[in-house]
């Protein structure tokens, strides 16, 4: 039930950022589709060759996220709620097939992040949109915001040629995205 309400408050946010920022956020209508299917779904499958805006969406759909939990802590000072939505961030797994996959995806994704920020229809009084743009960057910028190799993310172990996480050991994540 508390997902069901949380997915319900994230459409909206959704939403009302579409009709905030439909300049800003610059998503085609089949990239919304995308985020509001992975919004809906525990399992989603956004497939497209290079530059459709796949990153784009991740970038989007982390992004709303944060504004919800912004949203609902406005009560914490600035201090708290950084820690907070890092705390939440850690939650966040991205991976690619190769190392060189896994950098560029993080490339990619402070790229799009770049976009958005710089936009001019970004007015400074949109705090919220600024701070959680402003935590995601760092985020993604830090070690614990790079992307993942795939074998990495599932910690394989050479010596003894198996995987730590595995069906009864679970990545500990909330979502997990492999590019």
């Amino acid at each position: 039930q508390q997902s069901k309400t949380l997915s319900q408050n994230l459409l909206n946010h959704f939403h009302n950022l579409m009709n905030s920022y439909p300049e800003t956020l610059k998503l085609s209508k089949e990239q919304q589709e995308g985020i509001l299917k992975s919004l809906k779904n525990s399992l989603s499958v956004i497939s497209g060759g290079p530059g459709t805006g796949k990153t784009t969406i991740i970038s989007n759909f982390i992004l709303l996220i944060l504004i919800e939990i912004i949203d609902k802590n406005k009560n914490l000072n600035e201090a708290l709620l950084r820690n907070q939505l890092f705390d939440f961030l850690k939650g966040f797994k991205l991976a690619a097939p190769s190392g060189r996959a896994a950098q560029r995806l993080t490339e990619s994704i402070q790229k799009s992040l770049e976009n958005i920020h710089l936009h001019k229809l970004i007015k400074k009084e949109d705090k919220e949109l600024i701070f959680a743009l402003n935590v995601l960057k760092e985020w993604i910028s830090s070690e614990k915001g790079n992307s993942l190799t795939i074998h990495r993310l599932l910690g394989y172990q050479g010596n003894k040629n198996t995987f730590f996480y595995h069906l009864n050991n679970k990545i500990p994540a909330y979502w997990i995205i492999i590019d």
